[in-house]
């Protein structure tokens, strides 16, 4: 018979299915179970059932028993509904039940079947209805889609076409790559792959000849996926939160309706060349990229949909919004017209036209609809160069570059396409590369350099990095002549630009504001000059002097918005931001941009962050460099909130765990260090946002207050006194590199310092005597002049929650000892060590109180357990040989190379000691504690 807790879940599941069972069976409502009621249930049947495995197929019956037991007519009643159920959910939690088999062999009449975190390997019956789902959900399981499709999970058998599948959502799982199983799912409709880190989906999707709706939002794609004839069918394509640059390849999609690109890297308005083809396109979704930013966006955009497509652009929608008539009638007077494709098309050969409004990415361009009249341009022969790419100067193709009425052109030798389209009115200079610098540059591969061929160097006000500078190679038989050619039609070019943008307004006509003293003032009058290295910085870095506040020499300004509309220098920082945005204050704007990176640091483990909010990165590599190094936005909360004198620099910070004296609990914090003072910063809650709303000032140290410095025990920790011992602290960063670069930081500035703050104090290392907290767990050998032991400072890992430990290792034992780092402050200091004089020596660190939490002999030690996808845990594994008991230790270090040295540690005397090679086993996953 079945025991009481197996009776309460079949009474309660048998009892909510009577009630509200016809839902479920008629598919309106999905029955959901936790794996674990599952594995309980099946444990149930096969109790009164007997085993049954996938050879069994259609309606199975339990056998008749006697009609006095009501668990058993409960028990039947749920086997029948199990057995007709047409939509399962099933859950796993990690930590809940026993692993084992999850079987699914009940349910032979599944046609939706949704999974979430349950493990594969652990999933048997798949193989028996496969091929009769319809519908398929599989989240937070996934490594490969072939454990699934393929496998079909622990069954390990090779499925056939998944014939009756026509939806499958693949999201939120760690897929990197997609496979060939994905051509057994020939009937699909609907394919869901967001939320992984797919960087490529090759050729894979081109078997899905049905497809018309793919969701593969939020990867990470460079290209748009290649669909081949499978595409035709396609009606909704999503590529949200991609790394697209290009949406070449989307042309082939004739029947798309709904494209979604948003949130990509699509920098110009001419990378939407391919909507030309599409003449079906009623919803298109851009924000979030680089163009969407552009003043003239929607009207650039709709010059590049099919005529077809603005025909019908009553019910368009760009961005969520009906194009409007207005965008329509811009676009169309634009010059391209509607029955021509646009000019960066790259079909045949493109030519150039100086008429309609200049609708490119550049910051310097006019106004949204009225744009200003096309210059008149002296224009030159076309001219052969190769363009230089990069701080090397790695020759790209050949190619001619070419001056329109508006635009610098480079075009192709061949099929004549205009590869790039460079505005007038955004260059800054065009001067020839001295001669010194030419002779530096590396020679071409594959081909003969040209002795002496100049170089023309062109500098334009763009946004985008690679478009900013351009170098060419003049490679014209006369280059001399060719270039002096073209820079008569370039210089009066470049000084009408100029002169267009000081006639945009005044550029003196801005104040700025101190973000230290909240002073405003105005600025100096630059230095302008034509083509010359000021007129290429930004106004704020032009101002020289001027950008200091006067009233207490902060350099921290920012621009501030007067009456009567933004100033021209305003005007250009706004067009340079992605995203217009209010006058940055002290605690708000200045330190609330995001800066969109793939994962936040957060306390005490990774969270996911939505895209608005600012992510951080406080885990610099273990090198003094990489303490030095901080985010602009974090430097910036510094000096205006936190350093108190104005001449305060920034010198280093570390995010480590830190224990005050007197208290017992440990907390994080970031610790800063300036050539004045050592901060303690308290982290009070996810790193996520301006730093004032996640860290608080807990402490403020002079540095000449500085009375002892003390590398703790293996270099994993660093105590601090203060003021003559009146205070004290611990920091806890549990790996030796970063303990000792953070101590090296430290004491370079304090040598820095003027004599008049120096203090006496030095730095000390944590030595083991007798006199040692340690000592009495150790071994003492005669013939060694020091007892031989392992120290780590790490975590315990009991369920979900870890909790710092150390481990001590000696030749014949193990301890896990439970410390108090910052000690007892009633405790007095020991005394000075023989030879140094009283009133030199430096403070000791702290006395920590110790307790041996576990410990057990090496000798019971039987396995190590390692975890590929977790590789700073391990499991020891104890059997005892008296009471035959197994136990273990699930222990968690800071770094891989924590772990290298704990198991050469370990592996020589237990080796020695029964001279076979210590078992350690790699499994894939860590599982939960058993």
């Amino acid at each position: 018979m079945t025991t009481a807790p197996r009776d309460s879940l079949v009474w309660k599941l048998a009892g909510l299915l009577r009630e509200s069972g016809d839902v479920v069976l008629s598919g309106c409502s999905t029955l959901s179970l936790l794996t674990a009621t599952l594995q309980q249930l099946n444990r149930v049947f096969e109790l009164h059932l007997g085993p049954w495995g996938p050879g069994q197929i259609g309606f199975v019956a339990l056998p008749s028993h006697p009609a006095d037991s009501p668990v058993i007519l409960q028990l039947q009643f749920l086997f029948d509904v199990l057995q007709k159920t047409l939509s399962l959910k099933l859950v796993h939690v990690p930590g809940s039940g026993i692993p084992g088999p999850i079987k699914i062999f009940p349910f032979k009449s599944l046609r939706q079947l949704e999974l979430r975190g349950v493990p594969l390997h652990y999933l048997r019956g798949l193989r028996g209805i496969y091929s009769q789902l319809e519908t398929l959900t599989c989240s937070r399981s996934l490594q490969a889609l072939e454990e699934l499709l393929s496998a079909c999970g622990g069954d390990l058998c090779s499925a056939l076409p998944w014939l009756a599948l026509l939806s499958a959502n693949f999201s939120y799982n760690s897929l990197t790559a997609l496979d060939s199983s994905l051509r057994l799912l020939s009937a699909l409709r609907f394919l869901n792959l967001s939320h992984n880190q797919v960087q490529d989906c090759e050729g894979f999707l081109t078997d899905l000849s049905e497809l018309h709706h793919l969701d593969i939002s939020y990867n990470c794609l460079h290209l748009v996926p290649r669909m081949g004839p499978s595409g035709l069918a396609l009606g909704t394509l999503i590529l949200r939160g991609n790394e697209l640059r290009s949406l070449h390849g989307v042309e082939q999609l004739k029947n798309l309706r709904h494209l979604d690109v948003a949130y990509n890297l699509l920098e110009g308005h001419r990378e939407l060349s391919p909507l030309w083809l599409l003449a079906e396109l009623q919803k298109l979704y851009l924000e979030g990229n680089p163009l969407w930013f552009h003043p003239a966006h929607r009207v650039a955009t709709a010059q590049y949909l099919s005529p077809r497509a603005r025909d019908a652009a009553s019910g368009f929608l760009l961005d969520g919004e009906v194009l409007s008539l207005t965008d329509l009638q811009t676009s169309t007077s634009s010059g391209g017209g509607p029955s021509t494709p646009p000019l960066p098309w790259p079909v045949g050969s493109a030519t150039e036209t100086s008429g309609g409004p200049d609708l490119s990415d550049s910051h310097s361009s006019g106004g949204v609809v009225a744009q200003p009249a096309p210059r008149r341009v002296k224009l030159c022969h076309p001219m052969l160069v190769c363009p230089l790419e990069g701080p090397e100067g790695v020759r790209g193709r050949e190619c001619f570059l070419r001056v329109t009425a508006t635009h610098l052109c480079e075009v192709e030798l061949q099929a004549a396409r205009t590869l790039e389209r460079l505005e007038l009115q955004s260059l800054e200079s065009a001067e020839i590369e001295p001669e010194t610098q030419t002779l530096r540059e590396p020679a071409p591969s594959g081909s003969d350099p040209l002795p002496g061929a100049p170089i023309l160097v062109l500098r334009f006000s763009y946004i985008c990095p690679d478009r900013k500078l351009r170098r060419y190679m003049v490679l014209e038989p006369d280059a001399h002549a060719a270039i002096q050619e073209l820079l008569s039609v370039l210089t009066p070019a470049t000084v009408l630009a100029q002169r267009q943008l000081e006639d945009t307004g005044d550029p003196l006509g801005v104040r700025l504001q101190c973000l230290r003293c909240g002073h405003e003032f105005k600025p100096k009058e630059p230095r302008l000059g034509l083509g010359g290295e000021d007129s290429r910085r930004p106004l704020i870095q032009r101002t020289e002097s001027a950008a200091v506040c006067p009233n207490c020499g902060s350099d921290h300004v920012v621009l501030v918005v007067l009456s009567g509309g933004p100033p021209s220098g305003e005007k250009r920082q706004e067009e340079q931001s992605p995203a217009p945005s209010p006058p940055p204050s002290p605690a708000q704007d200045s330190l609330g941009c995001s800066d969109r990176q793939s994962r936040a640091d957060g306390v005490p483990s990774e969270t996911p962050l939505s895209q608005d909010c600012s992510s951080w990165s406080l885990s610099p590599p273990p090198d003094r460099h990489g303490l030095r190094s901080v985010d602009h936005r974090l430097r910036l909360f510094l000096d205006v909130e936190v350093f108190t004198d104005a001449q305060e620099e920034f010198q280093c910070c570390i995010k480590v765990p830190l224990v005050l004296a007197g208290h017992s609990e440990e907390f994080l914090c970031l610790v800063v260090l300036s050539d004045h003072r050592l901060y303690v910063l308290k982290v009070t809650g996810e790193i996520c946002g301006p730093p004032a709303s996640w860290l608080q000032a807990t402490l403020a140290i002079r540095l000449q207050d500085l009375s002892g410095i003390e590398l703790g025990l293996a270099g994993q920790s660093l105590w601090l006194q203060w003021a003559a011992g009146e205070g004290s602290c611990v920091l806890l960063p549990r790996d030796a590199k970063h303990c000792r670069a953070f101590l090296e930081e430290l004491l370079d500035v304090l040598q820095s310092l003027p004599p008049s703050w120096r203090s006496c104090v030095s730095a000390t290392e944590e030595k083991v005597t007798p006199q040692h907290r340690l000592w009495p767990l150790l071994e003492k050998d005669s013939s060694l002049e020091a007892p031989q032991f392992f120290y780590l400072r790490l975590f315990l890992v009991e369920g979900s929650s870890a909790c710092p430990v150390s481990l001590l290792l000696t030749p014949s034992t193990l301890y896990l000892l439970d410390e108090d780092p910052a000690g007892s402050q009633e405790e007095p200091p020991l005394p000075a060590t023989s030879g140094e004089a009283s009133e030199m020596a430096p403070p000791l660190g702290p006395r920590p109180s110790v307790c041996v939490r576990q410990q057990q002999p090496l000798s019971s030690l039987s396995s190590v357990l390692l975890y590929r996808t977790a590789p700073e845990a391990l499991r020891l594994v104890f059997y005892d040989e008296v009471s035959r008991l197994e136990s273990f230790w699930v222990l968690r270090v800071v770094c891989p190379e924590q772990l290298t040295a704990l198991l050469a540690w370990i592996r020589e005397p237990w080796e020695e000691m029964f001279s076979i090679g210590l078992r350690t086993v790699t499994h894939e996953v860590l599982e939960p504690d058993r």
